[in-house]
């Protein structure tokens, strides 16, 4: 007969390792050993050129092994491409980057894969997808910006709407593109009530707006003393231009704030790679390296308090199928 000690040691269950947890805001080991195994990824982005190579570099720092390939172009001529290439049969992108709204058609075609960024837990409802399909990644400030030698702060703008006042007739400068800025206020701050968006621009087109393509473009000419202020100016690039000692500043009450995110492709052959890149870019890590070229990342906690407006409009890709109705209303008023 068995002994008593022979029969425990046949049923006692043998210990289990211990299990390591992973830390709050991180992906799990695996997908990081096979995004090291993949060992690169591809980068859509419209994020200028600098900026993206400076990002990357941080990347490629945090983890060693995983190359980044650059795909830089504008918004609409990438995600044009990427279009193009999945409907050939050729997913070549991992990751895009770039506006809201242009995510928003990618996400129409059926081209981006649900991801859940742990990183981005902290995140508000309206900078992160329920889906999983796009997070936030950095903020577009659209504002009023004005010549300092020809504008008081006291005299500045505090508002939109301020345009609209007739001591501002010949004296704006408009960028030509800016439809997002109208879809902002016509979403947010006037709640959908196209009576008042039509009353509002009507009277800003009454003080005759000059327009051209272009934000930086518009701003040096407003530098050089064409007109008194922008419509639609990028705070970023305002700020760069005054700390290189032009006469510009912006108004810091009121502003639309244009979401860029970022998405992983469905079906890319990089599939963990661009979820560890994801993951870094909307943490922490990711949105220092954004601050540190004087934009406005995503995340609340790191942005700079001093860039963002007291009132904020924020358009994301939620708001995609209100744009051709605003496109519309756009070109009635400024491409007669």
């Amino acid at each position: 007969a068995p002994t008593v000690a022979a029969t425990a040691a046949r049923t006692t269950a043998p210990t289990a390792a211990p299990t390591v947890a992973t830390p709050a805001g991180q992906l799990d080991a695996e997908t990081i050993a096979k995004a090291r195994t993949e060992g690169k990824l591809s980068l859509y982005t419209s994020l200028n050129e600098d900026d993206a190579k400076f990002v990357i570099s941080k990347f490629e720092a945090a983890f060693a092994g995983i190359k980044v390939t650059l795909n830089r172009k504008s918004s609409e001529r990438v995600i044009a491409q990427l279009i193009t290439e999945v409907k050939a049969g050729q997913v070549l992108a991992d990751v895009l980057e770039t506006g809201g709204l242009d995510i928003a058609k990618v996400i129409k075609e059926g081209f981006i894969g649900e991801f859940r960024p742990p990183a981005a837990s902290g995140l508000t409802d309206n900078l992160k997808d329920a889906k999983g399909l796009w997070t936030a990644a950095r903020l577009g400030i659209e504002t009023i910006a004005w010549n300092t030698t020809k504008v008081t702060a006291a005299n500045a703008p505090k508002s939109f709407e301020d345009l609209a006042d007739p001591k501002w007739k010949g004296k704006i400068l408009l960028e030509s593109t800016d439809v997002e800025v109208m879809l902002g206020l016509a979403k947010r701050k006037y709640a959908g009530d196209d009576a008042k968006v039509r009353d509002y621009f009507t009277r800003l087109v009454a003080n005759q707006p000059q327009l051209f393509a272009g934000h930086t473009e518009i701003l040096d000419l407003l530098i050089a003393g064409q007109r008194d202020v922008v419509w639609g100016a990028h705070a970023h690039t305002t700020l760069q231009k005054q700390a290189a000692g032009a006469p510009v500043d912006y108004m810091r009450t009121e502003a639309v704030l244009t979401i860029d995110g970022v998405s992983l492709v469905k079906g890319s052959p990089s599939q963990n790679a661009a979820k560890v890149f994801i993951n870094w870019y909307v943490g922490e890590e990711g949105q220092k390296a954004i601050a540190d070229r004087k934009r406005v990342p995503a995340n609340p906690k790191i942005a700079d308090p001093k860039l963002l407006p007291t009132t904020a409009y924020v358009t994301g890709p939620e708001l995609i199928d209100d744009f051709a109705k605003y496109q519309k209303l756009w070109d009635e008023f400024f491409k007669k």
